[in-house]
């Protein structure tokens, strides 16, 4: 190839290259993120079951969330109160990490769900109950709400390394022990991608669920 050749070449390239409008920024959907309710709440131990009439009592106290109590002679069971507010999106989730042990959830006075398990995470679709601003309370139980007495008469007499089944070593503590957030999505939206691999035909599949 000759010099001029090669030169005019060259310059048709840098031409290309200055003309071509440069890519536009990835778009971030608004509607899709993660806000955290770790942070302070207010809690309210009562005795006996967990009754919605209850959280209407005076006597609430602050924590931090994550946050745990130990299991007591009178002890069983708390309400955990926070608010949030300017959630706005078609689909709006309460993620938690993990509750030890039972829980039920009510958004706004209205029962939103439950959970029985102490180490898991779980979420909660609260896209109905929510409003601009907004009231979560989350009653929890610990083991002896779930566990027949009768079967289990030593539970709470173990020591707290004890692997007890069905609930594990942490049958001596309850409450929000691990972090919750709110999570909100688009209408349509990837819930789930699993990766399988075929020995048979060498190729991946990607099963994946909407």
């Amino acid at each position: 190839m000759s010099r001029p050749i090669a030169l005019i070449l060259c310059l048709l390239f840098v031409s290309c290259c200055v003309s071509q409008p440069s890519p536009a920024p990835l778009r971030t959907d608004s509607q899709r993120s993660i806000t955290s309710l770790d942070g302070e709440w207010e809690l309210l131990k009562v005795k006996g079951t967990l009754d919605l009439a209850q959280t209407r009592m005076k006597r609430w106290e602050k924590i931090q969330v994550p946050h745990y109590l130990y299991v007591g002679e009178n002890l069983h069971s708390a309400w955990y109160k926070c608010e949030f507010s300017g959630i706005k999106a078609p689909k709006v989730v309460l993620a938690f990490e993990s509750v030890n042990f039972k829980c039920v959830v009510y958004i706004n006075g209205q029962f939103a769900g439950e959970h029985t398990g102490g180490y898991l995470p779980f979420e909660i679709d609260i896209t109905e109950y929510v409003r601009e601003t907004n009231e979560l309370l989350v009653g929890v139980e610990d083991v002896a709400a779930v566990l027949n007495k009768a079967i289990y008469p030593d539970l709470l007499e173990g020591t707290p390394d004890n692997i007890t089944y069905p609930v594990g070593s942490g049958f001596h503590i309850f409450g929000i022990w691990q972090s919750v957030s709110i999570k909100t999505y688009p209408s349509v939206y990837i819930k789930d991608v699993f990766l399988k691999s075929s020995y048979s035909t060498l190729t991946p599949v990607f099963p994946f669920g909407l």
